[in-house]
C-alpha cells in the first residue's frame, strides 16, 4: 500500500468512525482531503498513523526517537571531549526498551566507551562491537 493509498484508508476509517455525514471529498496534496460537511469545507491532513499498543508496551515511535536522541547525545558528548572522527552505527535490543531518564546516561556511556576503544582502532577500519562478537565490555549489556 502506498502512502496514498494509506491515506484514504485512514480517512476512510476516520469517517466511519466519526460519523461525519460528508457531502462531497477531494484527494489532495496538502491538506490531503478536503470535503464539505454540516455546510462548511473542513481540510484534513493525514501526517501519521500511531498503533494502539496495550499499556506497558513501549510505542516503537517513542523508541525511535529515544534511540536517535541517545546517539546524538552521544555523538555530542564524545567530540566535546575531543575524540577523534568516528562513524558508528548502533542496534537497540528490543528486548530493552528506553527510558527518556536511560537515554542520557547511556548516551555517556557509549561517548566513554568510544573515547576509551577508539585510539586502538585503524583509519577506515570497519569494527563490530557487541556480545556476538565476545566483547562483553559495552555500556548496554552492561547497564540496567
Amino acid at each position: 500500500m502506498d502512502s496514498r493509498e494509506a491515506e484514504a484508508f485512514y480517512f476512510d476509517r476516520f469517517i466511519a468512525l466519526s460519523g461525519i455525514e460528508i457531502d462531497a471529498t477531494s484527494h489532495k496534496d496538502k491538506p490531503d482531503f478536503r470535503f464539505d460537511a454540516g455546510g462548511k469545507r473542513i481540510g484534513l491532513e493525514i501526517t501519521r498513523f500511531s498503533p494502539e499498543v496495550p499499556f506497558g508496551v513501549p510505542r516503537p515511535e517513542t523508541q525511535h526517537s529515544l534511540r536517535t536522541r541517545t546517539m546524538n547525545l552521544a555523538r555530542r558528548a564524545y567530540h566535546a571531549e575531543g575524540g577523534r572522527p568516528l562513524h558508528v552505527q548502533a542496534s537497540f535490543s528490543e528486548s530493552s526498551p528506553l527510558s527518556k531518564k536511560r537515554a542520557p546516561v547511556l548516551a555517556k556511556e557509549i561517548a566513554d566507551f568510544f573515547l576509551v576503544h577508539a585510539s586502538s582502532l585503524i583509519e577506515y577500519q570497519s569494527s563490530n562491537f557487541g556480545p556476538q562478537f565476545d566483547r562483553p565490555f559495552l555500556p548496554e549489556i552492561l547497564s540496567p
